[in-house]
C-alpha cells in the first residue's frame, strides 16, 4: 500500500479540494498549516452539508472540522481499531507526533493487514501502518467531470447513482472476499443481494474490522450474512435529491443502495452527489 497522504492547507480552494476527494475516492482530507501541523480535517460530508444548509464556501478553512480525533505513533493498534469501528463518522484517523501530522490510517488500512490474533497484534504499534505525507505540492490530478444536474429541482436519486458495473455480494460471501472489493475498489460499503439481486442488508468496513477492545467481538465474522447490516435505508431511482443528501449528510450514511421494488438497480455515495455542479434543490437547503 501506498504510505503516502494528500493533505490541503486552510486557504486551499474548495473545487480543488473537492476535486482531490472524488477523483481519488477519498473520504477526508487532512488539513495541515505551513509547518505541517494538523489544524482541522475536511471530510466529503462536510462539503455535503455546506451545501445542504446553502453555505458556498471558497476556501477549505471555511469548512474544515477543527475538532479532530487523533492518535500518536505510539498507540497500539487496538486502540485504533476500536475508534475507527465505533467512531460512526471516522474513516481516516491522523496520525501526529509532537503536534506535526505524520500521517494517516484508514479503515481499508485496517483491513488490508493479515489477521493477527491475541497480544501479539494488541501490542503492536501504529508506525508500520501510517500513511506518510506528500513532502510537497499536492499530487497531481485531472479535473472530475460533473453533468449538470436538472433544473427547476427536478433531479432525482437514478440521475446521480452509479448503476455501471454495479458490485454487490451476498450472505454467504467469504468476510475475506468483501474485504478485497472494499479495499481494492476503495468502496466503503457494498450492497448485499439475494440471488435475485434483491436487497437484503448493506456491508460496511466497521462492519468486519477486528475490535479486540470489544469484549462482544471475538474477531471478524466469517460470512458477509453474519457481520452485514440487514436494516437498509433504499430510495427508489425517483426519489427526490434532498432525500438522498438527508441520508448522506444528515445521518451519516456512506451509500444508499437504489432499488426499483427490491431490487437493487444502482447505489449512490457521498462521491456521487460531490460531482454534482450545486447542491439539493431550495426545498432541501430551506429543509422542507
Amino acid at each position: 500500500m501506498t504510505k503516502r497522504v494528500v493533505t490541503v492547507r486552510p486557504g486551499t480552494p474548495v473545487t480543488q479540494a473537492r476535486q482531490l476527494l472524488t477523483a481519488n475516492r477519498f473520504s477526508a482530507l487532512p488539513v495541515v498549516d505551513d509547518r505541517q501541523r494538523l489544524v482541522g480535517i475536511l471530510s466529503s460530508v462536510d462539503l455535503l452539508r455546506a451545501r445542504l444548509n446553502g453555505a458556498a464556501p471558497r476556501t477549505v478553512g471555511e469548512v474544515m472540522s477543527r475538532d479532530v480525533i487523533y492518535l500518536s505513533p505510539g498507540s497500539g493498534l487496538g486502540v485504533l481499531a476500536h475508534r475507527l469501528r465505533t467512531y460512526g463518522e471516522l474513516r481516516v484517523m491522523p496520525i501526529v507526533d509532537q503536534g506535526m501530522l505524520a500521517g494517516v490510517v484508514t479503515r481499508g488500512d485496517l483491513l488490508r493487514q493479515p489477521r493477527d490474533r491475541g497480544a501479539a497484534r494488541l501490542a503492536r504499534r501504529l508506525r508500520e501502518f501510517v500513511r506518510r505525507p506528500e513532502p510537497e505540492p499536492l499530487i497531481q490530478f485531472t479535473p472530475v467531470e460533473v453533468t449538470p444536474e436538472p433544473s427547476s429541482g427536478d433531479a432525482r436519486a437514478g440521475d446521480v447513482m452509479t448503476s455501471s458495473g454495479l458490485v454487490t455480494v451476498t450472505m454467504s460471501t467469504p468476510v475475506e472476499r468483501a474485504a478485497e472489493l472494499l479495499t481494492g475498489q476503495r468502496f466503503t460499503a457494498l450492497p448485499v443481494v439475494d440471488g435475485h439481486q434483491r436487497l437484503v442488508g448493506i456491508l460496511s468496513e466497521a462492519d468486519i474490522i477486528d475490535d479486540p477492545l470489544d469484549g462482544r467481538r471475538t474477531g471478524r465474522p466469517r460470512t458477509v450474512g453474519a457481520a452485514m447490516t440487514e436494516d437498509v435505508a433504499a430510495l427508489a431511482p425517483d426519489a427526490p435529491i434532498r432525500e438522498l443528501y438527508g441520508l448522506l449528510a444528515q445521518r451519516g450514511f456512506r451509500l444508499v443502495p437504489i432499488v426499483e421494488g427490491d431490487t437493487v438497480v444502482g447505489v449512490v455515495s457521498r462521491g456521487d452527489l460531490l460531482r454534482r455542479t450545486s447542491g439539493p434543490d431550495s426545498a432541501a437547503a430551506r429543509g422542507d
